[in-house]
């Protein structure tokens, strides 16, 4: 059986196969080369185990599955010229998920069907593949993304410590004076961070975040703390604003209370059978795509950056350090005058068109990206969730009200009514209620797992009786308060 693919628009069969190969390899390591071991080989599974059990509950395996999918990610583009889609969450939390979210999870693919031959449909995955599946991050909220072990492909490095005093991480500085503190970078273009993720240095604000981390670090350092200690109290400080600051904005605040107080438990794995759920990091986690705005009032010099100049490596990439003028303003991105694009079906348009990491521009937007992956990792629909947590799931009607009609007519295409992806379906939810925070089934996933795994992440605050941070103003402690304490 040919695998057929409907008309779509800048897209031929080519970059179709070309797009799901590197969906499916994921940039496997080259022959020879490996990872850092890491203390422990983190698996995938799924949260909903029950639900695999029923065809009835996934997207069709159907070979048009794909192009259908293709098509609905293409029509979920954000109106830029239009502040009525502003949240009223502010933009520093957009890329305080994306920190968080490597911090959790990274897929390794490895070797998978040969999907070059173009008698084979492109199916999902078989649950001894998925089974086989490695999270190349440590399950929890322990910023190994801040402090290792970097697992990048090719040599393993240990987190540069500062050659003078070895407690604290060690920092370089900025291009052009005067100089501030930037991430420790290679010498060859594309100059990428010596970081314990190399993700964190995909644009400049998630880039800049990761060095508010080791600011805030090395300021314990300088507070008379050891490197462990240091560690362990920022870990912990993370894990607060997470749990307390982050939570409470992008989730459902009755159902975050309700899994703290144990009355909700969708996820509480034994401590050494951790498996990252799949409808969590490939499906309702990914919501944060949605609040990336295409604009930003980034400093006093550049008070609209298009998003494009503020993706890494780009065309900073002949600086070794990114220059003073492109230092982040982080006043800027939690006063109001940078807000997160409402949580809906629409990602920004800057997203359209992405760079893979050796500059060549991939077929697909990020939309597109974000379905097939789901399809792809077998993850149940929005409606099979939503029954399984015992609520009415949204009616097709009730979904075509709140999208617009291009994406309701590929919704019919796909013969999607009924089985809606489960990331679309959680934007749409979250669309319902304003766009500010996540519906039910967002809420539920994203809160049950995040505070599953803050319960069970090295040196969690959840774990200490009568927690309360010390870093703050008084017992207060959220994003701006790590800005303040690190210094930026």
């Amino acid at each position: 059986m040919t695998t057929s693919f409907v008309d779509l628009p800048t897209l031929d069969q080519d970059d179709v196969i070309e797009a799901i190969k590197h969906l499916r390899e994921d940039n496997p390591p080259p022959p020879g080369a490996m990872f850092p071991i890491l203390p422990t080989e983190n698996r995938y599974g799924f949260l909903f185990e029950d639900l695999q059990t029923d065809p009835a509950n996934l997207l069709r395996p159907d070979c048009n599955t794909v192009a259908n999918l293709i098509r609905l990610g293409e029509v979920m583009v954000d109106d830029p010229s239009n502040p009525k889609l502003d949240s009223d969450i502010p933009s520093a939390y957009t890329y305080l998920g994306q920190l968080i979210d490597h911090d959790l999870t990274k897929q390794s693919f490895g070797a998978n069907p040969n999907i070059t031959d173009r008698t084979m449909p492109f199916v999902p995955l078989r649950r001894n593949e998925i089974d086989s599946l490695s999270n190349i991050r440590t399950v929890g909220l322990d910023l190994d993304c801040i402090y290792g072990p970097a697992i990048e492909v090719g040599p393993p490095y240990e987190i540069l410590r500062d050659p003078v005093n070895k407690e604290k991480l060690k920092l370089e500085r900025t291009a052009k004076a005067p100089p501030k503190p930037e991430l420790p970078r290679e010498k060859n273009p594309p100059h990428p961070a010596l970081i314990g993720d190399r993700r964190d240095d995909e644009n400049l604000m998630v880039s800049q975040l990761h060095l508010a981390f080791i600011l805030a670090h090395n300021k314990l350092v300088d507070l008379g703390e050891t490197f462990e200690r240091a560690r362990q109290i920022l870990r912990r400080h993370y894990q607060w604003i997470v749990v307390n600051d982050y939570l409470l904005r992008v989730c459902d605040r009755t159902i975050v209370k309700a899994v703290l107080d144990g009355k909700l438990k969708l996820f509480d794995p034994p401590d050494d059978n951790t498996k990252m759920p799949l409808e969590f990091a490939v499906a309702a986690f990914r919501f944060g795509h949605s609040m990336t705005r295409d604009f930003y009032n980034y400093n006093s010099t550049f008070e609209k950056a298009p998003l494009f100049q503020l993706l890494l490596p780009g065309f900073l990439n002949q600086y070794h350090h990114i220059p003073t003028e492109w230092t982040i303003d982080w006043k800027r991105f939690t006063d109001g005058r940078n807000m997160a694009r409402r949580i809906d079906t629409k990602l920004a348009l800057g997203l359209k068109r992405l760079e893979n990491g050796s500059g060549r521009a991939m077929p697909l937007s990020l939309a597109s990206i974000d379905l097939l992956k789901g399809f792809l990792l077998r993850v149940p629909t929005g409606e099979a969730v939503a029954k399984r947590l015992g609520a009415t799931p949204l009616s097709t009607s009730q979904i075509f009200k709140l999208i617009g009609k291009d994406q309701a007519q590929a919704i019919v295409d796909g013969k999607f009514e009924k089985r809606t992806p489960l990331w679309f379906y959680v934007l749409v939810e979250a669309q319902e209620s304003g766009g500010s925070q996540l519906g039910l089934v967002g809420s539920s996933i994203v809160a049950s797992v995040m505070i599953g795994l803050a319960r069970q992440s090295r040196d969690s605050y959840l774990r200490v009786p009568g927690f309360k941070p010390t870093l703050g103003t008084g017992s207060r402690f959220k994003l701006p308060d790590l800005f303040k304490f690190a210094g930026v």
